[in-house]
């Protein structure tokens, strides 16, 4: 019957020299080595990502566990129980029955293991001389003192590779948290924090200078500046009479109220004195904005109106009156 088993080893300087020091014990005590594999290590998510920001060539290298040796040993077994004796067991048998001598040497020998009885019964019989009993079980006790303190030995040696495997295993650990601090410290350090910052600040800098190029070339329909176009009618052309026209575009526009004042001349005419008022009120204005956030109240009101030419007019009177009274 054999017995398996397998021991692993980072495979660094320290798990090589480990290896070979653990291979030396096992051989000693009968094992073999059947196998010997490296495992290659796996990625660290968390490092890899960080310094896949940082360096991107450097990041799988950094972020990358130590490959395993895997070293598989098999040692042959005899079972006791089932092996047969190499004497005549028959004949011990009787020595120790009628023999009080031999019995009490067997008695001696007895609590250090089977192993142990059966070769005092193999060493007798192959001398049959009572004078040398004793240097037998003096042997006997020496052999079996021995073999206890090397499977002591043994086995101390054992838990201190264990012990230096795991002391081992929390320094790379340790390691590995110092170099992803490190990573975080350089990735977030103030120096790559201010760049970082920095860029925001321009960056938001820049989208501001383009909203404010992009209001600038959107003309305002209430600014004072702003320029009138000529007046067209609803199927795109110029109107007629008096060359009337309102103070925005009607070739544009949609909405039944808009239609109806560029169709109609009083309308027309009601809506360009109005904007010249709103034009001269704004010019002496102390409150600009104001003005100009009650103008398109009045509008939005205008444009929501019914369709009927003398309510748009008393409107108009109304604003433009009001309007008049602030350049006053």
């Amino acid at each position: 019957m054999a017995e398996i088993k397998t021991l692993r080893f980072p495979n660094t300087a320290r798990g090589q020299a480990d290896k070979v020091r653990a291979l030396q014990r096992e051989t000693s005590l009968g094992w073999r080595v059947v196998s010997e594999t490296i495992v290659p290590g796996k990625f660290r998510g968390g490092e890899a990502c960080c310094l896949f920001l940082i360096c991107m060539p450097c990041a799988f290298l950094a972020g990358h566990n130590d490959d395993i040796i895997n070293v598989t040993l098999q040692r042959d077994s005899v079972d006791q129980a089932s092996a047969p004796p190499s004497y005549d067991s028959a004949k011990w048998a009787a020595l120790l029955k009628y023999d009080t001598d031999i019995a009490a040497a067997a008695d001696l020998v007895r609590p250090l293991g089977s192993k142990w009885e059966d070769e005092l019964a193999v060493a007798y019989l192959t001398l049959n001389e009572k004078r040398y009993l004793s240097d037998i079980v003096a042997r006997i006790s020496d052999g079996a003192r021995l073999e206890r303190e090397e499977k002591e030995k043994a086995q101390a040696q054992e838990a201190e590779l264990r012990l230096a495997s795991e002391q081992e295993a929390l320094l790379r650990q340790q390691a590995r948290l110092q170099r992803r601090q490190q990573y975080m410290q350089m990735f977030w350090g103030s120096p790559l924090r201010s760049a970082a910052t920095l860029c925001g600040i321009a960056f938001f800098l820049l989208m501001s200078l383009l909203l404010l190029v992009y209001l600038s070339h959107s003309p305002d329909p209430l600014s004072p500046d702003s320029a009138v176009t000529p007046n067209r009618s609803v199927d795109g052309s110029l109107t007629t009479g008096a060359g009337v026209r309102p103070s925005f575009d009607c070739g544009r526009v949609q909405s039944v109220v808009l239609k109806l004042i560029c169709s109609t001349p009083s309308l027309a005419r009601s809506d360009d004195n109005m904007s010249e008022a709103y034009r001269a009120a704004y010019a002496v204005s102390a409150h600009p904005l104001l003005l100009r956030r009650g103008q398109r109240g009045w509008l939005i009101r205008r444009n929501n109106a019914s369709a009927n030419v003398p309510l748009l007019m008393h409107m108009y009177e109304q604003r433009t009156s009001y309007l008049k009274s602030l350049s006053r």
